[in-house]
């Protein structure tokens, strides 16, 4: 029976996805379940073992009937692909029992015994996340419920299981001026207390706080933290019956217009953050505050609670949210809103599409906690190494694989400039171990190669989550290159380079994304299969094309439908009427944070699918005229006011011409400029059709560009400024006498996000919201310029 064990199991995964009645002996029926649990190994020799890296939680806290989103990812650890189609898709099933029908089923579930399929595509190395609700039943208790990754028709993932312990409850919190020593004042749950002592027992003083003040652009989310003494006699705990945490108050329980997605709920942000806080010492409050679409000045009241026992003493604090520019509008958080704010239009509330170079990375926080030296001195075309340490501060755990892997980021071209051959890109190290929990030291340490050029730098270097950047993750290197050559300013002039380039403008090579699985292409209209090597014709091709790519033979093959084709040069794909067919890439998901249902998959122009010996890595790339990757971009929201829009697509389109002359900024990976903030925030077809109002002011803006002295100039912006901008000189050195220091008044009072050199995307707002045109708000951050139409 041993032999047949395979077999039987995936009988029975097979039959329970079909749905078919499962009618067999008890006998076999046990071994069945049996073997399962039995054969890790063989389930390894087929290529599948996992390691799980990430959760949203494993102590889980729900009201009756209450619905809650759950994460976790698990590394996948073995040899074969994670799908999410086809006969062996990864999910997640019910588990011991096996295939149980789950008392927290939700109508998205699959089934009631199996939640969800991996969420994309998981190579080996990579974290596969798997997202699903739960909805608590009716009846309230602690639950245990265990789960297992399975591929589907074949086997139990080992190191895949997990379980959840889920408590469903009627939250309740006791006021203290309330509180008797009936013990109807308790929830029928919990058992009397000697009220009078655990009254007096619990009481608190605040210490300090992040910001009494904190201004927000709609949808902004920021980090804010207060820290309390325990003045009473009893230990606040993070977990148990009496855990202390805050709660929504004045009124009481009340949902939050400022609820972010880490909220426990909609009134319990946050417990209390280190393990246990004695009395006399002090504990720490963190929360995530994401402020509402409407502009406004918002009062935000909490109060600390020891859980089912009673409101603390001394633990209700309120904090003043601006939003936006709010001057006029004083506005309580829960009371109505329609009279109360301002008229001046703002941008939508759009979490991915805000005028952002530097985006916080959701949950992710780090504090600087050692460097190997404040200052670096080194010879012109040396090498040093360098050591930083950060303590992980957020909420998520650090990880070295999957979708989001923490790695330290060069981010100004000053940094740059020390590129080691180390390096991978402006990634200078990746996290060291495969996980750092909040709370943990990690440890980066770096190489770097002095340029030729003597002088002094200033090269800054930032932690990031995948593409984004992670809060407090910066750290600035003061460098001396002693020796080396005297810096040249070569003047150019680029604005002739491209009179002649058409109504479009020229090409832009954009690298979309990297990629090791198959590329999975589709179009609604026919296209070209080009020769990668004398860029010729091959094949008409239509429909669904799929390229795949062998690392070990370094050969391509296309195939689509019966046609078959391989070649050893990249492959290009063209459509035959580029205004009217728009690839869409099927095996590449980019969803938009604000409505899951928009993945930002589809490109016009060519799409090609390039393997770097050089680097190692297989890029997909579009090209396409400038113009077209302009109304691409997701630098702003549909929403924003039309003349912010005007300049803002100008300064993008001087920018990109501007990497285009220099010969690109990624040039050993086949492409001029990528799709996140580190050059310009891109997301193709799909960008323009919700908005709409950007694409029209590219259209009215066509060819325009800023210039200098008649030469094309480089535009830097950035998210927002602290009441000025920054010169050139203060953050790279060297001198750009368009880039000097300006005042910024709408940004008077805020925090600086971004390097603070050129355009702040936050004042530029204000100023096109009180009637300024676009080119004199360009003219305005960039000194002494003229915009000029180039073709």
């Amino acid at each position: 029976m041993i032999l047949l064990s395979y077999h039987n199991k995936a009988s029975r995964l097979g039959a329970i996805r079909t749905g078919k009645t499962v009618s067999i002996l008890m006998t076999a029926f046990f071994v069945v379940g049996l073997v399962i649990d039995v054969l890790p190994a063989e389930a390894a020799l087929h290529g599948y073992t996992a390691q799980e890296m990430i959760t949203s939680g494993k102590t889980i806290e729900l009201q009756p009937g209450e619905t809650r989103d759950f994460t976790i990812g698990f590394k996948n650890t073995g040899t074969s692909v994670w799908s999410n189609s086809g006969n062996n898709f990864v999910s997640v099933y019910t588990y011991d029992l096996k295939y149980r029908q789950s008392v927290f089923v939700d109508t998205s579930w699959l089934r009631a015994d199996q939640p969800v399929r991996v969420s994309s595509l998981t190579t080996p190395g990579q974290l596969g996340f798997f997202r699903f609700k739960l909805h608590a039943p009716s009846t309230e208790g602690n639950y245990n419920e265990t789960f297992h990754l399975a591929a589907e028709d074949m086997t139990w993932i080992p190191g895949g299981q997990f379980t959840l312990n889920i408590r469903v409850r009627r939250s309740y919190v006791a006021p203290a001026s309330v509180i008797t020593t009936s013990s109807t004042a308790i929830t029928p749950a919990v058992a009397p207390v000697n009220v009078s002592h655990n009254r007096n027992s619990y009481s608190a003083s605040e210490v300090n706080r992040s910001a009494t003040t904190l201004r927000l652009m709609p949808g902004e989310r920021v980090l804010f933290s207060i820290d309390y003494r325990n003045t009473g006699q009893a230990t606040w705990l993070p977990d148990g019956r009496r855990f202390v945490s805050i709660y929504t108050y004045n009124p009481k329980y009340r949902k939050s217009l400022f609820e972010d997605a880490t909220w426990y709920r909609f009134d319990q942000p946050a417990r209390i953050a280190s393990q246990i806080t004695p009395p006399g010492q002090v504990g720490t409050i963190k929360l995530y505050l994401k402020a509402p679409t409407t502009p406004g000045t918002y009062y935000e009241s909490f109060r600390l609670a020891a859980e089912d026992l009673v409101w603390i003493p001394g633990g209700e604090f309120t904090v003043t949210v601006v939003v936006g520019d709010s001057s006029s509008a004083v506005t309580s958080a829960n009371s109505s809103l329609s009279s109360t704010t301002t008229s001046a239009p703002q941008p939508e509330a759009e979490p991915d599409s805000e005028p952002e170079v530097t985006v916080a990375a959701d949950g992710y926080g780090a504090t600087m906690m050692l460097t190997s030296g404040s200052q670096v001195k080194i010879n012109a075309n040396a090498v040093r190494e360098f050591r930083v340490a950060f303590k992980n501060s957020g909420i998520l755990p650090w990880v070295r694989y999957g979708n989001e892997p923490v790695t330290l980021k060069a981010v100004t071209n000053n940094a740059r400039s020390f590129r080691d051959f180390s390096w991978s890109g402006d990634s200078v190290t990746s996290l060291s171990q495969d996980r750092t929990d909040s709370g943990q030291l990690a440890f980066f340490t770096f190489k770097l190669k002095a340029p030729n050029t003597g002088g002094l730098y200033l090269a800054r270097f930032t932690l990031h989550a995948g593409d984004r950047s992670i809060e407090g993750g910066s750290v600035e290197i003061p460098v001396e290159v002693t020796g080396g050559s005297v810096s040249a300013s070569v003047p150019y002039d680029a604005t002739s380079e491209f009179s002649s380039a058409g109504s479009r403008g020229p090409n832009i090579r954009v690298g979309l994304f990297k990629t090791s699985s198959p590329v999975i292409v589709t179009a609604a209209g026919s296209y070209q299969l080009i020769d990668g090597q004398n860029h010729q014709s091959i094949q008409q091709l239509s429909g669904v094309t799929t390229v795949t790519f062998n690392f070990s033979t370094l050969q391509y093959t296309v195939t689509n439908g019966a046609y078959l084709y391989t070649s050893n040069y990249h492959v290009h794909l063209r459509p035959d009427n580029a205004d009217t067919t728009i690839f869409e890439i099927l095996s590449y998901e980019n969803r938009a944070a604000w409505d899951s249902s928009l993945n930002y998959n589809k490109f016009r122009g060519d799409l090609s699918v390039h393997y770097m010996q050089s680097t190692g890595n297989l890029w997909v790339i579009e090209e396409l005229p400038i113009e077209d990757y302009i109304r691409g971009l997701a630098e702003t929201s549909n929403g924003s006011p039309q003349e912010y829009q005007r300049a803002l697509v100008t300064a993008a389109r001087t920018y990109a011409l501007y990497v285009i002359s220099i010969g690109g900024k990624h040039k050993s990976e086949y492409h001029d400029v990528n799709t996140t903030a580190g050059d310009q925030v891109y997301k193709g077809y799909a960008s323009e059709l919700v908005r709409p109002n950007v694409v029209q002011a590219t259209e009215a803006t066509r060819g325009s560009v800023v210039t200098y002295g008649g030469q094309l100039v480089v535009t830097p912006y950035f998210s927002r400024s602290d009441g000025r901008t920054r010169s050139w000189s203060e953050v790279w050195g060297g001198s750009k006498p368009w880039c000097t220091s300006v005042p910024t008044p709408y940004d008077q009072g805020k925090t600086l996000w971004g390097h603070g050199v050129g355009m702040s995307a936050s004042d530029a707002l204000g100023r096109a919201a009180a009637g300024t045109s676009w080119t004199e708000i360009l003219r305005y951050y960039y000194t002494g310029t003229e915009i000029k139409r180039i073709y």
